[in-house]
């Protein structure tokens, strides 16, 4: 006996969430070419060690959450929380005695994070989809290696139809009596 496979065949509706992350993405690789590696986060930097998988710098793109506010007739605004973690690997120190180009490297991270955020902030790659994206925050996240790891937050609204329930329009003819 066979196994039957079946392919998944996402409708319009369904990419409508994953419309921003192929943008940012495609932009951040466009514009941000300091970025070695750019990429959906599925744990590279939390789940392998001191030798993750990506190149450095790296930009890793995820959601950390979807505020819903519904709008009748099953209709919903989602307001997407879009993280996007910005690292390098720390190999040299930038004391006062350090030359001034391990300096400079270790400055450099800065700068590609102030593109990023340029790049980013106002901006939609995909208008009739969702609306452009806001810097809402920016952290610093410690690790136990030589990983330096920021977090620059974006939020972005789209309309989400995929509840909604079709409406039947039927044209009527107005009829006036006279009482």
């Amino acid at each position: 006996m066979s196994k039957k496979t079946t392919t998944l065949q996402p409708t319009a509706e369904e990419l409508l969430f994953v419309q921003p992350f192929i943008d940012i993405q495609n932009r951040l690789l466009e514009k941000v070419p300091a970025l070695l590696y750019v990429d959906e986060d599925w744990g590279q930097l939390d789940y392998y060690g001191d030798q993750p998988p990506v190149q450095w710098p790296c930009a890793l793109i995820d959601c950390s959450g979807i505020n819903v506010t519904q709008m009748g007739n099953r209709t919903m605004i989602d307001e997407i929380d879009i993280i996007i973690r910005v690292a390098d690997m720390r190999l040299s120190n930038s004391s006062g005695q350090a030359s001034d180009f391990q300096k400079n490297a270790h400055y450099q991270l800065f700068a590609i994070m102030a593109d990023v955020i340029k790049q980013l902030h106002g901006w939609t790659g995909s208008p009739n989809v969702y609306g452009r994206l806001q810097r809402v925050s920016q952290l610093r996240r410690q690790k136990n290696n030589s990983i330096r790891l920021y977090e620059i937050g974006f939020t972005c609204a789209l309309t989400n139809r995929v509840a909604e329930t079709p409406r039947t329009f039927i044209p009527a003819t107005p009829v006036i009596t006279r009482g």
